[in-house]
């Protein structure tokens, strides 16, 4: 369907169905997370929520390897440099559990101010210090977190992707036993609400790095071919050097979804809060087959890239946008038609209900604007022209975002001023992404030599 290939279109509609299905068991633990909490109060549920704002923007900063490692990976085995593809992978992972180390440091030392910078209220002690707990409870197991999505890129980049499949799903329901232990009393267990969910997630988070590192050795069967140690510093910079433009756009965006929060929290109240935390929940799913596609083209990007197979990569890219759309606006308009069933789901409360609906039809916009940037940017990285992304990126969220949100709030536009604008944002980037990879520039940026 998507290039000429017949079994190659059936090895890329498996690997977008397995990260498809990966990403949602992923999602799905924080939708459940959420619907869990929300029956113990919708205060845990905005605690977390503005907790998890802050571990989101550090797990970008982990994608940094993440990126770096998947890009290297599928062109050097596009280009049939197995050894350096498994060099590259042993690498990735002393880094990424090394900046875990680092991250999880700094965010106990300094977790009184990134709550004072999300403007969460210190008079209202409960929620303070609900906030605050959680926080520092993910920060210390944050080394393991670290390594996950390095670990899930090795799996993809060797065409084991099924592997961590399995893992994620035997890692969810361990969690969902935690969730359930801590907030409804199963087993006996203290119920002890947004902490125990912490306790739960970190405990998941950590076995899943466990069971992936003994599966990584035994069905990859990864081997240094150099020294290590000797070569550390050589390897560590081929990673960052692919890995943190890519990663820095993410790093942009979660910063920028950083600021918007603290603006509607600091402006709007928890309702508002309350209500993007449950919208975007939902959206979370809506374009999720936009990412499944984006990440798999990636991969085969970077496969036609070692194999300079160039015009392949074009062509295959451009089909796998309009499959990408086409999913993202039927999803979209699914969840406009059973909308109060969905959104029942997290509350009863009848004005984050009406906001929620409203939310959701701007949703149209928000998600072709975003299938159309997933897609073509990752199409560019997955090729090595990470830097373009990551410009279109700043001077987007940076120079429009960020400071039409603030104004449009200050206007009385609200939550939906803040939604026309994301909306406004995906759609620039993606249209500006679609352009510069018809040019082909690209072409010239391919890491494998």
């Amino acid at each position: 369907m998507l290039c000429g290939d017949k079994m190659q279109n059936k090895s890329f509609t498996k690997l977008v169905l397995i990260i498809l299905i990966e990403t949602a068991l992923f999602m799905l633990m924080g939708t459940i997370d959420t619907i869990m909490l929300s029956g113990y109060s919708d205060n845990a549920v905005a605690a977390v929520g503005l907790a998890d704002q802050a571990i989101s923007l550090a797990f970008m900063l982990f994608t940094v390897i993440s990126t770096g490692t998947i890009i290297l990976i599928s062109q050097y085995i596009g280009a049939e440099r197995i050894k350096n593809a498994e060099n590259v992978a042993i690498i990735s992972l002393i880094i990424s559990f090394l900046s875990g180390i680092l991250l999880s440091g700094i965010f106990i030392v300094f977790n009184e101010a990134i709550l004072s910078f999300l403007s969460v209220d210190s008079n209202d002690t409960n929620f303070y210090n609900t906030t605050q707990n959680y926080l520092l409870i993910v920060s210390i197991f944050m080394p393991f977190a670290a390594m996950n999505p390095v670990v899930n890129s090795i799996f993809r980049g060797f065409n084991k992707a099924k592997i961590s499949l399995y893992i994620s799903l035997f890692v969810n329901i361990i969690n969902i036993i935690g969730n359930a232990m801590f907030i409804y009393g199963w087993f006996g267990a203290p119920i002890l609400g947004p902490i125990g969910v912490a306790y739960s997630t970190a405990f998941s988070r950590t076995l899943k790095i466990v069971i992936t590192i003994i599966l990584l050795k035994y069905f990859v069967k990864i081997t240094p071919h150099e020294n290590i140690l000797k070569n550390f510093f050589k390897r560590s910079k081929e990673v960052f050097k692919v890995g943190t433009p890519s990663a820095l756009e993410g790093i942009i965006y979660q910063v920028m979804q950083f600021v918007v929060l603290a603006f509607v929290s600091g402006y709007l109240g928890t309702t508002q809060v309350t209500t993007r935390i449950y919208v975007l929940k939902l959206t979370m799913f809506i374009f999720l087959a936009s990412l499944a596609l984006a990440q798999a083209n990636q991969i085969y990007v970077g496969n036609f890239v070692g194999r300079k197979e160039f015009d392949r990569a074009l062509k295959h890219t451009n089909k796998v946008f309009i499959v990408g759309a086409f999913i993202s606006l039927s999803m979209t308009l699914l969840f406009n038609i059973f909308n109060d069933q969905l959104l029942g789901l997290f509350t009863n409360d009848s004005e984050i209900i009406r906001l929620g609906k409203s939310l959701l039809l701007l949703t149209f916009f928000v998600e072709f604007g975003r299938s159309l940037n997933l897609i073509y940017a990752f199409a560019l990285k997955g090729s090595g022209d990470v830097n373009f992304p990551l410009i279109t990126a700043f001077i987007s969220m940076w120079g429009v975002v960020i400071p039409l949100t603030y104004f449009s709030i200050q206007l009385g536009y609200g939550l939906m001023g803040v939604w026309a604008i994301y909306a406004f944002d995906e759609i620039i980037r993606g249209i500006l992404a679609i352009i510069h990879w018809q040019t082909g520039k690209w072409k010239k940026k391919a890491l494998v030599k």
